[in-house]
């Protein structure tokens, strides 16, 4: 091998590396575990919650726990630029904040209302969720 072809192999094979190399660094980041986990567990209290408001009374405190959780979620993945998760997660605050004023302006729910509620922010809270895992795998 002449001493031209063992430079143009050398070249070609750091050329290759160069790239591999490049796309590790570029590569999308995959989904956040824990924001898949802060939500699901954001979701179970959320539901607790929700069933209580059946009651005179309620836990605020635990309100008070999921609007800050959802609060730091959000802020989280909007700080990491993933815009449709932050975007689900939005929309899982804002309709928090309106059944959670409904409750405090209407007074108890009844048994359909809960029932009717409790799907509606699940299904919520279950797009946010797979909105997150589906990031960056095309859909899988």
């Amino acid at each position: 091998m002449s001493k031209k072809s063992r430079i143009t192999v050398v070249m070609t094979i750091m050329v290759i590396i160069a790239m591999v190399a490049g796309c590790a660094v570029i590569s999308p980041k995959p989904y956040d575990l824990a924001t898949v986990t802060d939500l699901e567990h954001l979701e179970e209290q959320t539901i607790t919650l929700f069933q209580s408001f059946t009651s005179d009374t309620f836990d605020t405190a635990r309100a008070e726990y999921i609007k800050d959780g959802l609060s730091d979620v959000y802020s989280r993945e909007s700080n990491a630029g993933d815009k449709a998760t932050a975007k689900q997660i939005k929309l899982v605050q804002e309709s928090f904040d309106d059944y959670y004023a409904n409750r405090i302006e209407g007074g108890p729910w009844s048994e359909i209302k809960t029932e009717k509620a409790v799907e509606a922010i699940a299904e919520i809270f279950d797009t946010a969720i797979a909105t997150e895992k589906t990031r960056n795998t095309g859909g899988k």
